[in-house]
């Protein structure tokens, strides 16, 4: 690659993140941590869908209803602001965390 770098993009949930803050406190309301895999992919699904459809997907309503989904409707309000709140916890993957450390260049622009 030659010239100047005029933006950075990130995908940042599952390949900069470790998610297994989320795992550990399905565990804790009672789901096993498998349930991990098949909620995001839900979730991301449903976020591209209704993004797809011209809809606003709310990370929120969007994550929070997958959730419900997936565990089949057995957590409660309660569990369910548990887990999701495991999201302050996540951090950069090990692999990526020189490259989160670092910032842009002076004039480039980042989106994640």
């Amino acid at each position: 690659m030659t010239g100047r770098v005029e933006a950075v993009v990130f995908d940042v949930l599952e390949t900069l993140l470790d998610l297994d803050p989320l795992g550990a406190r399905l565990e804790e309301v009672g789901q096993p941590a498998s349930v991990l895999g098949p909620f995001f992919m839900r979730f991301q699904r449903d976020a591209m869908a209704l993004t797809l459809a011209g809809d606003v997907a709310d990370f929120t309503r969007t994550a929070r209803q997958s959730l419900r989904t997936e565990t089949k409707q057995a957590l409660s309000d309660t569990d369910i602001d548990y887990v999701m709140g495991a999201s302050p916890a996540f951090k950069p993957s090990p692999m990526h965390s020189p490259r989160c450390a670092s910032s842009p260049r002076p004039g480039s622009r980042s989106a994640v």
